[in-house]
């Protein structure tokens, strides 16, 4: 058997907290540095980073919302509310905010 006969399994998961927790801190960073260009962008591929259906659902939200790239002050808060709604996808989905699944306390 060669080593092009072998098979590989890839046994490792994408970390997708730490990949949104980067791209939050630069989409916060853009922000507070007011450069908006930069921030609608990294909001942008922040989507890239949603579960499907939370993909699915933000895009639709985006086109509704008629969100597209425009840095006057109604695009900028355009931008801040995609922000928003993406942020309550991955609170959501358990990706930030994270909650334990729960536990009984016990009695005396």
């Amino acid at each position: 058997m060669t080593s092009d006969d072998k098979i590989r399994e890839y046994k490792q998961y994408i970390p997708v907290e730490h990949l949104v927790t980067s791209q939050i801190e630069r989409i916060m960073s853009y922000r507070s540095d007011k450069n908006f260009e930069h921030y609608e962008e990294s909001v942008d591929a922040l989507i890239d980073l949603l579960a499907p259906d939370s993909e699915k659902d933000v895009l639709e939200y985006k086109n509704n919302n008629n969100i597209n790239y425009d840095t006057s002050h109604e695009g900028i808060q355009r931008y801040i509310g995609l922000f928003r709604y993406i942020k309550s996808h991955l609170a959501k989905e358990n990706i930030i905010w994270k909650r334990s699944r729960g536990y009984d306390r016990g009695h005396d």
